[in-house]
Parts: structure tokens; sequence; C-alpha cells
């Protein structure tokens, strides 16, 4: 199996159990990351101790983040440290990604390709109308509302950070593990949709690249059979929450 050297992944986890719908097609990503002969970094706090073992089984290295009571940008910030430290002392691109998206790795060479051809520091991934069109209809709604507060607070037009996909280089990095939304008075999650906003106003140079990336059927099934209003009340504090934190760390100063 031939090494992407060129590449190392970084993903946060946290689930409750081994019948979780996500869990499973996080398996699913880093047996195809494996496959692709892609390096994954792991950052997970669930409670169950196999899950880690699976994941390590499926070639992945595994941090335990163990502070159950500590906000989500925690978790976050030391993936990113983790991450840069590698892409640093590697020369690697270093990309990161939630673990449900099963096909990105299909994507990767696209993603990576401005920072490998230093056309960018950092690559905002982003979903072609069909690629979006396959996300349950009121993530679309949300997400497209609040993209279009990002393209407002930074005069970056057609990028989609709410994609939550981003291929970086080790000093683009700094900016996502040093992201700290409290000090913005805002929760202390999703650093890496503000991250971005810190990169620019630095005078790192970013790039939007869109991938035909489809959501997984069986999540949509799911997260559709969960029940809409619960679900639709998690991503209406998700969006309400990514446009505060673009407004607050486009105007501070």
């Amino acid at each position: 199996m031939a090494i992407q050297k060129e590449v190392v992944i970084g993903t946060c986890t946290m689930y409750s159990d081994i019948t979780s719908v996500r869990y499973k097609l996080a398996l699913r990503f880093l047996e195809e990351a494996q496959r692709a002969g892609y390096w994954v970094i792991v950052v997970d706090r669930s409670k169950e101790p196999s899950i880690r073992d699976n994941f390590r089984a499926l070639g992945a290295t595994v941090w335990e983040f163990d502070d159950s009571c500590a906000p989500y940008g925690e978790q976050q910030r030391l993936l990113f440290q983790i991450l840069g430290g590698i892409a640093r002392i590697k020369d690697l691109i270093a990309v990161y990604t939630q673990p449900e998206k099963v096909t990105l790795t299909n994507f990767l060479p696209a993603l990576t390709g401005p920072v490998a051809n230093n056309e960018a520091a950092l690559v905002v991934g982003a979903r072609t109308p069909t690629g979006l069109a396959s996300y349950p209809p009121y993530m679309i709604e949300l997400e497209l509302e609040a993209n279009r507060v990002y393209a407002e607070c930074t005069g970056l037009i057609g990028f989609d950070p709410t994609f939550s996909v981003y291929a970086f280089s080790a000093t683009a990095a700094y900016y996502f593990a040093n992201c700290k939304p409290a000090e913005y008075r805002i929760p202390d999650m999703w650093i890496d949709l503000f991250a971005t906003i810190l990169a620019l106003r630095a005078g790192v140079k970013l790039k939007s690249v869109a991938v035909d990336f489809r959501y997984p059927p069986e999540q949509l099934e799911d997260e559709l059979r969960a029940g809409n209003a619960a679900i639709r009340q998690k991503r209406i504090a998700q969006r309400d929450a990514f446009i505060a934190g673009f407004g607050a760390f486009s105007t501070a100063r």
C-alpha cells in the first residue's frame, strides 16, 4: 500500500456507544483512509475504550481526551496543536474534517493541491450544488444562511465554511490551534470555522475548493428518523452560534 506521506488528516470524535450510526460512519471513514494510505490522527473523548481500540485497529493514531467537562473547543485545539506540530516536523499538509464524511478521501488531491502548489496556505472546502442538495433540507437552509453572513463579514464570496473541511499548511495551523471563541464571549466550540477569519485577518491566503461530496444516506435517514423538531433545534442553535462567531471574530481588534 502506497503511503500518502504529504498529507495528515485530523478529526475529533465522541460517541455514546458502538451502535451509533455516526460511529459506524467514522469506522468506514478510517477504512477508506487506510485503504488510500492516509495517516489519520484522532482525538477522542468517548467513554467506551473499545471505540479507541477499534480506531487504532484501522491504523489511526489516537489521543484520548479525558476531560469530559471541557468544551469541544479544547478538544479541537489539542487536535490542531498535534496536527500543526506533525505538519511542521514532517513537512506535511494537514487536513481537518468531521469523521463521518466517509468518501472525503476521494477528494483530498483536489483539496490539498493549492497548498502543495503554494497557491494558498489554507483551503476551505466547499460543496457543489449537487452535493449540498444531498443534505437534510433544514441543514441546507440554515447553513446557507450562515454562509451568507460569513461572506458579509469577511468579503469572501462563494466560501462554504459550514462544510467544515480544511486543508492547510503548518503555518496556517497556528490560527486553528490558537482560536479561542470564549475570548469573544461566544461558546468555545466550532473553532475551525472561526479560525479562518483569524487567518484572513493575519494576511493568510485562503482559497475555496468545491468537491462533490454527498451526505451519507444512512446519516440522513437517522437524522430524519430521530425527530425533525429536536434535530432542527440543534441545527438552529449551531447556526446562531456560527453567525455570532463570524460577527465577533470579524469585528474584533
